[in-house]
């Protein structure tokens, strides 16, 4: 397969080649996609091959920051204040522009620190994966590509989409094309072709996977967004378990899907 042709099937990947036309999202990994290095190919494939259930933390905005990166904040909410304390007493006027600004960055600072959590639990039944992410009263549960619901407010609805929620096989059908490893001491990185999305092990575990979604797309570039969506897996093959309402079998019925089964990941309440 050559380089055009691979990246024609990374981007198509989903869909049909001929037709364009989406299709069901896969069970197993679309291993026609998964090239590059031979170590690294192989180890993707084991590790969801052997991955029966994961249980971690899911931030859909997650940037890495430096201890520099919060200094360098830092000194610019001191010079915003210095400005307006110098600009208030030369004219007598408080600058509002500055304190806009200043709110600003304390919004990014916030946002950064403080980015929104999510428990995540991804399993493995015999016809389907199933990816539950839960927030306090806040639930998201995937079943395949156009099997997106949410709950909130005491209401399921369904979603068309998904935007911050990742699909039914996790970071795992974004790590294609050209693969790469990056390897460190005791921790190794296998990068995907665009470098858009990797996952991270440690001492030969898979401790974390993101992906960089696309925020623009382009006719001839696709534009990645700045932060990750990423997961810190805590547990791999547990019988750690996610609780969701009982309605959600009636609102499946009402839409004419079958709800996943109660087993040792997903309890009804």
């Amino acid at each position: 397969m050559t380089d055009e042709e691979l990246d024609y099937y990374v981007e198509m990947d989903g869909c049909d080649p001929d037709t364009g036309e989406e299709l069901p999202e896969q069970y197993e990994l679309n291993e026609n996609i998964i090239q590059g290095d031979v170590d690294a190919k192989q180890i993707v494939k084991d590790t969801y091959k052997n991955i029966k259930s994961i249980y971690g933390r899911y931030i859909p905005h997650y940037s890495r920051l430096y201890s520099w990166h919060y200094i360098l904040i830092y000194i610019v909410l001191l010079g915003f204040i210095a400005a307006a304390v110098g600009v208030t007493i030369a004219t007598k006027r408080f600058p509002y522009i500055l304190l806009v600004a200043w709110a600003f960055c304390i919004a990014v600072i916030i946002m950064l620190k403080f980015s929104f959590k999510y428990d995540f639990i991804f399993y493995k039944t015999k016809r389907k994966t199933v990816v539950v992410y839960k927030r306090k009263n806040i639930i998201h549960i995937c079943l395949g590509k156009d099997d997106l619901f949410k709950f909130k407010f005491n209401k399921w609805k369904k979603e068309y989409d998904g935007g911050q929620i990742l699909g039914s096989r996790p970071v795992f059908s974004k790590v294609v094309g050209k693969l790469s490893m990056k390897k460190k001491k005791d921790k190794l990185k296998i990068v995907s072709g665009k470098g858009d999305a990797y996952l991270e092990f440690k001492n030969n575990q898979l401790v974390s996977m993101a992906y960089r979604p696309i925020a623009k797309y382009d006719l001839n570039c696709d534009t990645h967004s700045f932060d990750w969506q990423k997961i810190f897996i805590n547990e791999i093959n547990t019988n750690r378990y996610v609780e969701i309402p009982k309605s959600f079998i009636d609102f499946c019925k009402e839409q004419g899907i079958e709800p996943p089964e109660e087993c040792e990941h997903l309890h009804y309440v």
